[in-house]
């Protein structure tokens, strides 16, 4: 079976790199990236991952502005996003920006990882 890949947009390293590291051991390949215009990029010229995993606040391009670019490309419509955020008040504008879901930070990994194999599997 071939493993899902997770698109995982986070601009603080370490952050970025344990999210990495736990997905990859559950199985999922992994495509770091640090802001939302890099994102877009690689999805003008890549196939569209199985799931985005975004920081809502990152440089360069604001989550609405890139889930609106997503939306816009080919399979974009399809691909779930779930959103992370420091603010735990923030299922209101998920929901309005289309999201999937979310997770609040700081966050155990379990209910993070139970809620990707929900919306992936």
């Amino acid at each position: 079976m071939e493993s899902k890949k997770i698109m995982l947009i986070e601009d603080d390293f370490s952050t970025q790199f344990l999210l990495s590291e736990c997905l990859r051991t559950e199985k999922y390949e992994v495509i770091p990236l640090d802001h939302g215009k890099s994102a877009i990029a690689y999805l003008r010229t890549h196939e569209m991952p199985d799931l985005i995993l975004m920081d809502l606040t990152l440089p360069f391009l604001s989550a609405e502005d890139f889930i609106s670019q997503v939306r816009q490309l080919p399979s974009g419509n399809e691909t779930p996003i779930i959103l992370v955020s420091g603010k735990s008040d923030v299922g209101d504008y998920a929901h309005k920006l289309q999201a999937h879901g979310f997770i609040s930070k700081p966050f155990d990994l379990d209910p993070l990882l139970e809620m990707i194999s929900k919306t992936i599997h």
